[in-house]
Parts: C-alpha cells; sequence; structure tokens
C-alpha cells in the first residue's frame, strides 16, 4: 500500500520532474513563483518535505559542488515520476476558502457597526497588502525576465486569475462597506436579511444561466 501524499509533496515532485533543486533553491522558487498563491506554504513546510520523498523512496539526493562548499541537491526517482503521474491524471480537488478575518466579521455581533467597519477594513488592507506584494513580483519578472522557462507558460497565465482575484475581492469589500450602512433595527432584520439572500439567489442563478448558453 502506498504512503499517502500531501499536495505540498506532490507541488514538490512536479518541480524535481523538470530539473533537479536543492532545498532552498525550491523554497525560494515555490515563495517567489505563482505557486504561492495557489499553495501558500511556510517555509519549514517546504524545507521538510524533500527529505520525507527521499525516505518515500520517491526523490534521491545528491552532493553538488557549488564554488568550493557542497551542497545537495535533489532529483526525482522513477518512482516519483510514477507517483506524480498518477496524480497528474486524477481529478483535482474543488477551492476551498479559509478565511479567518471573514469569519469574525461573520460571528461579530451585526449591532455593532464600529466592529464590522473595522473588521471590513481589516480585511480590505488585506486584500490592498497581498496586490501590492503580487504586483511587485509580477514586476521583478517583467523587469528582469522568466527565471523559469519550463512553468513560464502556465505561470502567466495563472497571474491573470490573482488580477481577477484581487479585483472581485476589493470589489466585494466595497460593497460589504456600503451595506454595513444599510443594516436595520432589530425588528426589520429578518427581512433585510431575506433580500440580500434573494439578491445572492438572483445572481448565482444568472450565472448558471450565462454557463449554460451555447
Amino acid at each position: 500500500m502506498e504512503t499517502p501524499l500531501n499536495t505540498t509533496a506532490y507541488s514538490l515532485l512536479g518541480l524535481l520532474a523538470k530539473r533537479d533543486w536543492s532545498a532552498a533553491e525550491l523554497a525560494a522558487f515555490m515563495e517567489r513563483s505563482v505557486i504561492r498563491y495557489i499553495l501558500p506554504r511556510t517555509r519549514s513546510q517546504l524545507f521538510s518535505e524533500p527529505k520525507k520523498l527521499v525516505k518515500l523512496g520517491l526523490a534521491t539526493v545528491h552532493p553538488a559542488p557549488d564554488g568550493g562548499r557542497q551542497r545537495k541537491v535533489y532529483r526525482i526517482s522513477a518512482s516519483g515520476r510514477r507517483a506524480l503521474k498518477r496524480w497528474l491524471q486524477a481529478p483535482g480537488d474543488p477551492v476551498r476558502i479559509e478565511h479567518k478575518s471573514l469569519l469574525k466579521f461573520y460571528l461579530t455581533d451585526f449591532r455593532d457597526r464600529a466592529a464590522q467597519r473595522e473588521r471590513v477594513a481589516e480585511m480590505r488592507e488585506q486584500a490592498l497588502t497581498s496586490l501590492r506584494d503580487t504586483h511587485a513580483e509580477l514586476r521583478r519578472i517583467v523587469d528582469e525576465g522568466v527565471v523559469f522557462e519550463q512553468t513560464a507558460v502556465p505561470a502567466a497565465m495563472v497571474s491573470n486569475y490573482a488580477a481577477n482575484h484581487f479585483r472581485g475581492q476589493i470589489a466585494w469589500l466595497d460593497e460589504l462597506a456600503a451595506r454595513i450602512e444599510t443594516i436595520p433595527q432589530d425588528a426589520e432584520v429578518n427581512a433585510w436579511a431575506l433580500a440580500r439572500y434573494r439578491e445572492s439567489c438572483r445572481e448565482i442563478e444568472a450565472l448558471l444561466a450565462e454557463q449554460r448558453e451555447p
């Protein structure tokens, strides 16, 4: 029975299938490439995973001379290539959102307008910070050129996802900030909430209808 791998392990196998990397190179690439928006991981996770791949026989480790000192590089094994191929051919998982600031907004008493405004402002600043960071990374690529040609084409297409994601997120937060100011008194909140549910339902129905068009 095969040992199940996590998504981080498969992402590293995918990179190792393209070339040999040291653990530091893998971590740096994961942190500075489009992958970090698809699969954010801590540096400790990225450094520990290659050793696990070696232990499972999915990668091998070799010394690589570098300027008079020895460093270790990882190389995918035949078993690793087979495992990666099976994973790439299997269906992917749907998007799952974990948004702690939004959860706190959800759990905040709706009568506390100041607290709700604070949460929305926090989420907007978080989105803007991520937007600025993303722009800095994309600007670096535009100015310095493609670093890794083998992933350049899909990475360039994924970068457009980031632009659309942030546009939608900021627009929604602006709308949320405006709606907070329209929340009525307690006696009318159920009707107000149902009206918002109906709006969301109509918007989703319209999106579904668009997908059914030939």
